[in-house]
């Protein structure tokens, strides 16, 4: 069922949407896994390394691994929350913190002055010199890598929120008239399938937990289980296709090539639970992972498994009758 999406909360939506789509594609959830992990290694032997300045204190460590946690060190598993992850329509990033680890880890690696006894001025002066060496990474970091859509502002802390938030709208009210700044050409982002995500994923598991049937049958099934449309559950299944896998639906997909049969074949090799597709008889009788790497062998059969959702009368029968009245 279609709901209406706060627009405070489109992108924690969005982004929970994207999570769950990732987890009913294994492979690309197992790929971003792994490089969580390492991200995670990464992180610990860093924070351990600051922490042996201090004669290798675990609390030190600790608040150090705390402090960390939502810092990226691993490059490839940045690259792929890019990919993957929404970032608000108002971006921003506090980097005086990061300004302080970067100077307080210096200062203990080479022994000197405290940050905290810093002076305003010096402290002002040096913060700025930071930004200027790390300009293009925080700038990007700002605009997400799209710097023509993005209005950089800078917001004075000191003020009334109320202040600030009046400003804030002014400035967007005269800056978001695209005329003149190049931004007509830029596809506007919309997003129709936030509202019925949860009605997109629900097809998916259902569709997925059929097994193998046709196709025409599936979609019937699922129909009449979550009362929509025969024509509507397909729909639905195609979009939650390409937002899990990536792209729009093949239907030619299913069916199995060399190539898929040699992964599948190796998966066989690898089977933990020996020969237990094999029956008394001697029949082979694959499993469900097997299938869903190698597919379906295209044979006369397998008419009844196309993208087939309206009823096809059987013209033969029809003809027969007429033959038999005349």
């Amino acid at each position: 069922m279609s709901k209406k999406i706060n627009p405070k909360e489109q992108t924690a939506e969005l982004n929970r949407a994207r999570l769950e789509f990732l987890k009913r594609n294994p492979k690309e959830y197992r790929k971003v896994e792994k490089l969580f992990n390492q991200n995670g290694k990464k992180r610990n032997k860093f924070a351990t390394a600051l922490a042996s300045y201090s004669g290798n204190n675990q609390k030190i460590k600790k608040a150090w691994d705390f402090f960390l946690q939502e810092c990226l060190f691993d490059e490839d598993f940045k690259k792929k929350l890019t990919k993957i992850k929404t970032l608000p329509a108002a971006n921003t990033g506090w980097h005086f913190s990061r300004f302080v680890m970067d100077y307080q880890y210096q200062i203990m690696a080479r022994g000197g002055e405290d940050v905290g006894c810093l002076t305003k001025d010096s402290l002002n002066a040096k913060f700025l010199d930071y930004l200027c060496r790390n300009a293009r990474e925080i700038f990007s970091e700002l605009t997400n890598g799209q710097p023509s859509k993005y209005l950089l502002v800078g917001i004075d802390l000191s003020r009334t929120k109320e202040v600030i938030r009046e400003e804030v709208a002014e400035l967007v009210k005269q800056h978001q008239d695209k005329t003149g700044l190049g931004l007509e050409d830029i596809p506007q982002k919309r997003f129709k399938w936030l509202p019925i995500v949860d009605d997109l994923l629900e097809v998916w598991d259902l569709h997925d937990r059929a097994g193998q049937q046709p196709w025409q049958k599936t979609f019937k099934r699922i129909s009449e289980k979550v009362k929509r449309p025969v024509s509507t559950v397909k729909s639905q299944w195609h979009q939650a296709y390409e937002k899990i896998k990536g792209k729009p639906y093949d239907p030619n997909s299913k069916y199995t090539t060399e190539k898929k049969r040699r992964k599948a074949d190796e998966l066989c090799s690898k089977c933990p639970h020996g020969a237990l597709c094999y029956k008394k008889s001697g029949e082979w009788i694959p499993c469900q992972e097997y299938l869903q790497i190698a597919g379906r062998e295209k044979s006369l059969k397998t008419i009844e498994y196309m993208d087939k959702t309206r009823y096809q009368p059987d013209r033969r029968k029809k003809r027969r009758k007429t033959s038999d009245k005349q």
